[in-house]
């Protein structure tokens, strides 16, 4: 019984279809009237309404994509200064290192004293038990000491 009252009212918008127009806007119009029961008037408002709302929901889509655009650009923009900095970073690195095990002598004053028996500071500061060496060491490397 369905088929049969299906096949009633999709047969003359079929026919309509090919003699009227190869749109299917057409076809799905007079298929909504007939399956509604309703007027024209009606048709046309809903197909307005659903098409306005689904271009509502692509224009407020395309708006949340562009915001996800300009902030990952800015994202990508701040990851591209750290890695710069980072390079920088390293780079400052290498070169106290550098400047470390080869120090040059960039001012000096007085005259050096050659006398025999000269101490230096180090065993000036066990002499004198000033600060404690070897607990230093331990504690900050080889050049840290304690103070007693």
């Amino acid at each position: 019984m369905v088929n049969c009252w299906c096949s009633i009212v999709i047969a003359p918008p079929l026919l309509l279809l090919r003699w009227w127009s190869s749109s299917i806007v057409v076809w799905v119009v007079i298929l909504l009237w007939h399956i509604f029961d309703c007027g024209p008037r009606f048709v046309f408002l809903q197909l307005y309404s659903s098409s306005h709302s689904a271009y509502s929901l692509q224009q407020m889509s395309q708006f949340e994509l562009e915001n996800l655009h300009k902030e990952f650009n800015k994202i990508n923009k701040e990851v591209s200064k750290l890695k710069h900095l980072i390079k920088e970073s390293e780079e400052t690195k290498k070169s106290i290192a550098d400047k470390e095990a080869n120090n040059v002598v960039v001012r000096s004053w007085g005259e050096k004293r050659v006398e025999p028996k000269l101490k230096n500071h180090v065993d000036l500061v066990k002499l004198l038990e000033i600060a404690d060496t070897n607990k230093g060491a331990d504690v900050a490397g080889g050049r840290g000491f304690h103070l007693k």
